[in-house]
């Protein structure tokens, strides 16, 4: 037991945490592998009692920890570093280690990069190179840097290293020693996230380089400074999260201009001085840096960092588990013996994996495609027969014009290669009308330029895929051999095998349990009452006889007693619930869906007329037909001589049990109108009747009117969408209108366009926030789709309950459209019974329906009730 633990072992404990391995417990699960299979080989093995082969836990904890040649970790990785510059001639390993100077301190450095990051470094970083820091990779305060550039296949970190302090002069020393070796490295672009000593490194290293922040850091850091309740502005951030966005996504310098002007009028602006001299202090100031409308010269689709952030966690991940508070050499090694050779072995099977010579291409991929990466190849691939050639337009030998399904046309150009689309903006890879251009005659793919036939982002490294000394066939075949014929030695004969009976089933087994161990509690509890000694002896034997016999009745599985099988429990079913057969799929009917006079007299000559549609089914498919009408009841009132008025109209539709409240009583172009959406009028409004009583009443009013959806009205107005009705002509319309949906809130927006003039009406009230997000956004699409108009405001009552702002919207819509802009009165509050009625009976009579139904349409009080009554005709 208290042997010292023997100079093999103790060797075999150092070997593995130098490889490594840092868990005690599978140390200890290689020693006693290596004891018995290597040490005593053939041999009796020494007890797991002898510490001197089978060490603890703890020995094995304290062997590792105290391997260490030298307690000062910079001592050991000076000697790592000179082992490896021995090893390793051709590659950069520079350390200095922190120490006390006569006059200043020093401070420590390592950097680290390999001959074959050198080359893809200079193959892939002079158009854009990404740089970020990863944090507690070791049990010291320093930051671990990564170089990272974006190559064909994936994105690979070309050089790493670490600095004792994160500040400016530090990042500039190591990218000085990465330039010395790497002189021909000088990016066009270099991304990094918000860190000013980042930002002042690069610019001083790289004059010429025009610095860009990640998308991911800069919304992230938007939404730390907005969230927080000191700075003012928590009650208003998706305001303020909206205004910045539309500035960073504007598309050009003068969009960006104009929107940020009008940022700087608004009341936003006005009523939040941290918030304007946090935009003015940090954001203002770099706006190429963030801005899409200066990343104009950006050839390759690069906007965040998310890639480089994927090694950090890779690294983390994968490769310092059970590293935790390791030392600066075990991180070092960690880095030089595993992830970056990983690293560039997976560069090299990508690259491998797309090669001509190592897999056999489609018929349907051109010629050009083959030796690129995958992921180009997938794009054009999935855009090569996606457009006809028929709509392209050749205007000159280099300039084409496509043109769209919905008429929008671009314009494409050879000599650069580029589209007008948003697809190749977002992507700067061919898009569609690229793939059409390239079919036609004297175009091929070395008419496109350098730029895809020479750029090595879009072909493949040759230079690693002649390093590959196994071609990707011969693993096909490794793998696809046919195995090897099975033998009579497989498969047991009958005479190896010794059949039992099969157990016979089980009955009432829970049964007994249950009274078994009843009667055990009851044996208990009488144990308790007995005094007598001799009695009490009397039951220990017995009860030990009976506990004997019970072991012996568990099942056993190779000597140990199997575990027990939880019971299943059975479903609880209420006996009042009756399960009743699912519905069955209803056939489609001839000319169901045509309307129209015509669509009459072809249904009435092939005898699917609308009393017997039902006919044409199987009486099993389709359920009978029911003929319901709709019933409106008007209450009496002071101008009306009638007390009631009984409006009638035929919805078709088929019959449907009468608790199913969801049934789609019709449909109104691409609004599907159900039972619910009928009641919904009592409370808060469904968007598909505000959208189709709009349509209906817009149509039927005889003026000039474009109505906009409820969602894209909300897109336009609440997010800043312009990409709508892009080829649209909205000056053809006297009137816009729309109503708008936000948190849960319905509005309405209406532009007259003769009369120069658009307002917004919010039921509850119009904000001074809401004002200034209305007339920047809608300001910005008037003026893009040339109707510029000038917001006014006018007077309305406010809403007095949570529900009825749908229709307070109809309200204003239908109020607006009678009187206009420039002489419209002050808007009341609506009469909501008859509001109802109209919104229900106009809806009812204009949905396309299959066949004949009546329902009725009451007023109750000051709202509506629809129900269904069968018909006896």
């Amino acid at each position: 037991m208290s042997q010292p633990v023997d100079p093999v072992i103790v060797n075999k404990i150092k070997e593995l945490y130098r490889h490594n391995m840092r868990k005690a417990s599978l140390i200890e699960t290689y020693i006693h592998l290596f004891v018995k299979d290597d040490v005593f080989k053939g041999k009796e093995c020494p007890s797991r009692l002898n510490r001197r082969w089978f060490p603890t836990l703890k020995d094995i904890k304290n062997i590792a920890t105290c391997q260490s040649k030298n307690p000062n970790d910079q001592v050991n990785l000076a000697d790592y570093v000179n082992q490896q510059k021995a090893v390793n001639p051709e590659d950069l390993i520079f350390f200095r280690a922190s120490s006390l100077g006569e006059n200043q301190k020093v401070n420590f450095l390592f950097v680290y990069q390999t001959k074959w990051q050198r080359r893809l470094l200079k193959r892939y970083g002079n158009h854009i190179t990404l740089m970020d820091a990863t944090y507690r990779t070791s049990r010291y305060a320093m930051p671990l840097f990564f170089i990272c550039v974006k190559t064909n296949v994936n994105f690979t970190v070309v050089a790493s290293f670490l600095v004792e302090t994160e500040n400016q002069e530090s990042i500039m020393e190591a990218l000085a020693i990465i330039k010395k070796y790497s002189p021909e490295w000088d990016p066009e672009h270099m991304m990094v996230d918000y860190s000013m000593s980042e930002i002042n490194a690069l610019e001083a290293s790289f004059p010429e380089t025009k610095i860009l922040l990640c998308d991911f850091h800069r919304e992230k850091s938007w939404k730390e400074w907005v969230s927080k309740i000191q700075n003012g502005v928590s009650g208003c951030q998706e305001e303020c999260l909206g205004i910045l966005r539309a500035l960073a996504h504007s598309p050009t310098v003068t969009d960006y201009k104009e929107t940020l002007a009008h940022f700087k009028s608004s009341d936003l602006w006005k009523d939040n001085p941290k918030f304007r001299t946090y935009f003015s202090n940090h954001w203002e100031c770099r706006a190429e840096k963030w801005v899409k409308a200066y990343r104009g010269t950006l050839l390759i689709p690069v906007n965040s960092n998310n890639g480089l952030e994927r090694q950090n966690l890779a690294l983390k991940d994968s490769y310092l588990q059970g590293f935790k508070n390791c030392t600066i050499e075990a991180l070092v090694k960690v880095l030089v013996e595993m992830f970056i050779p990983n690293s560039f072995v997976r560069y090299q099977q990508l690259n491998i994996r797309c090669s001509a010579e190592k897999r056999q291409y489609s018929q349907e991929v051109p010629t050009f495609l083959h030796n690129r990466p995958v992921q180009f190849v997938r794009h054009i691939m999935d855009r090569w027969t996606t457009f006809n050639i028929s709509n392209v337009k050749r205007l000159s030998s280099n300039h084409f014009k496509a043109k769209n399904d919905d008429q929008t046309e671009y314009n494409i150009s050879l000599d650069p290669c580029c589209c007008e689309c948003p697809d190749f903006c977002q992507h700067k890879i061919p898009c569609k009308h690229l793939c059409a251009v390239l079919k036609f005659p004297g175009v091929s793919w070395s008419s496109l330029g350098s730029i895809f036939n020479s750029n090595p982002a879009y072909l493949l490294d040759e230079d690693v895929i002649d390093q590959s000394p196994v071609s990707y066939s011969d693993e096909i075949s490794t793998v696809t051999s046919e195995p090897p014929p099975l033998t009579s030695e497989s498969h047991p004969t009958e005479t190896d095998v010794i059949i039992n009976d099969l157990p016979k089933r089980k009955k009432n087994v829970a049964k007994e349990q249950s009274i078994c161990i009843s009667l055990a509690k009851e044996l208990l509890d009488s144990l308790y009452q007995i005094d007598s000694l001799q009695d009490l002896q009397h039951i220990r034997k017995q009860i030990g006889m009976v506990l004997e016999e019970a072991k012996g009745a568990i099942p056993h599985e190779y000597g140990l007693p199997k575990k027990p099988k939880s019971p299943r429990k059975k479903p609880k079913v209420s006996p009042k619930t009756k399960i009743g057969s699912l519905p069955q799929r209803q056939k489609k009917l001839q000319l169901m869906k045509r309307v129209g006079k015509g669509a009459e007299i072809a249904r009435r000559k092939r005898g699917l007329s609308d009393l017997n549609l039902s006919q044409a089914a199987k009486p099993s498919a389709v359920p009978p037909i029911k003929k319901v009408c709709v019933e409106a009841k008007k209450q009496e009132s002071p101008s009306s001589p009638k007390a009631q008025n009984k409006i009638k109209i035929h919805l078709n539709r088929y019959a449907v049990p009468s608790q199913n409240t969801n049934v789609t009583l019709g449909k109104y172009k691409s609004h599907h109108i159900t039972y619910d959406s009928i009641t919904s009028i009592n409370g808060m409004l469904a968007d598909e009747v505000i959208d189709s009583y709009l349509d209906i009443m817009i149509s039927n009013s005889g003026k000039k009117v474009f109505h906009v959806s409820l969602h894209v009205m909300s897109r336009i107005v609440y997010d800043g969408d312009m990409t709508y009705f892009s080829k649209k002509d909205l000056r053809e319309y006297d009137i816009i209108v729309g109503v708008c949906i936000r948190r849960g809130h319905y509005s309405v927006l209406y532009c007259g366009r003769k009369e120069g003039k658009y307002t917004f009406v919010n039921s509850l009230g119009e904000t001074g926030q809401e004002k200034d997000t209305i007339t920047r956004n809608w300001g910005t699409f008037s003026k893009r789709k040339e109707i510029g108009c000038q917001f006014v405001t006018i007077d309305h009552e406010k809403q007095l309950d949570g529900y009825t702002c749908g229709l307070w919207c109809i309200h204003a819509v239908e109020h607006l459209l009678e009187y206009g802009l420039n002489r419209t009165p002050k808007i009341c509050q609506p009469d909501f019974l008859r509001l109802r009625l109209n919104i229900a009976t106009l809806i009812l009579r204009n949905i396309v329906v299959a066949d004949k139904r009546h329902l009725e349409l009451r007023p109750v009080g000051q709202k509506i009730k629809l129900t269904m009554s069968q018909s006896n005709t």
